[in-house]
């Protein structure tokens, strides 16, 4: 099976990511329905504030 997430997408997902840093970033990815391919992200908060864990905002999760 192959996942596909297009290149403005996975610049969004990136650029969250380093904005989280030291901590890890979290967040969500949607779907379509067959599971293949990446429609909308959802970046998120870690409240854990962590490097080594994470825990996306509960409300964040909800919204998405």
């Amino acid at each position: 099976m192959t996942f596909t997430i297009d290149r403005t997408m996975a610049d969004a997902i990136i650029d969250h990511l380093r904005a989280a840093l030291p901590n890890e970033g979290c967040g969500l990815l949607a779907t379509e329905p067959a599971g293949t391919r990446a429609m909308r992200f959802y970046p998120g908060t870690n409240v854990a504030a962590s490097p080594t864990r994470y825990t996306m905002a509960p409300e964040e999760v909800l919204t998405a």
